[in-house]
């Protein structure tokens, strides 16, 4: 097996344009944050009525997470945001997006609408937004697909899953 560098199998690497990343961005950031906010407590909703995951414990559940320990709370906040905010994103978009993506040329203009349902249901922890995170997502992944370039995904994904923690804290605080 030869030694590649990620570099190498990320094939989305056109430079978009300042003016048509920035845009590229804050549309899909808005949509995206528009469908969570609106969409998602009523597939969650709908979720909890049809009792399908109801298998998964509690503990394992963002929703129910008990606020009251603050000093770990902190560590956990702290921890998310890096994790959660930063690595994780970038991790995933160089698989979807850099990898998988290019290589799904075969489904066609089709190719993002399956890589965003790949990616919804890879997500299998949070059960509950698999249909938000699908729409939410769309719009992104087809402008990584148009402009051939992963940064768009990487720069939405991180400033989505900040935004979500900024909600978690809300919640929680």
């Amino acid at each position: 097996m030869e030694n590649k560098k990620i570099k190498d199998i990320i094939l989305y690497k056109n430079r978009t344009p300042k003016k048509k990343f920035v845009l590229s961005i804050i549309i899909t950031l808005v949509f995206a944050l528009i469908v969570f906010v609106f969409l998602e407590p009523f597939e969650s909703k709908l979720w909890n009525y049809l009792k399908i995951f109801d298998f998964i414990p509690d503990w394992y559940r963002m929703d129910k997470i008990d606020s009251q320990d603050y000093n770990s709370m902190k560590i956990i906040v702290v921890l998310f945001y890096f994790l959660n905010g930063i690595w994780a994103p970038v991790v995933e978009e160089i698989y979807f997006r850099g990898y998988l993506l290019p290589r799904m040329g075969v489904f066609g203009k089709f190719a993002p609408l399956l890589n965003v349902i790949l990616f919804s249901l890879y997500h299998f922890h949070e059960p509950r937004q698999i249909f938000t995170r699908i729409i939410a997502l769309v719009p992104m992944v087809y402008s990584v697909w148009k402009n051939r370039d992963i940064k768009i995904g990487i720069f939405m994904h991180c400033l989505l899953n900040l935004c979500g923690g900024i909600g978690m804290l809300i919640i929680l605080f």
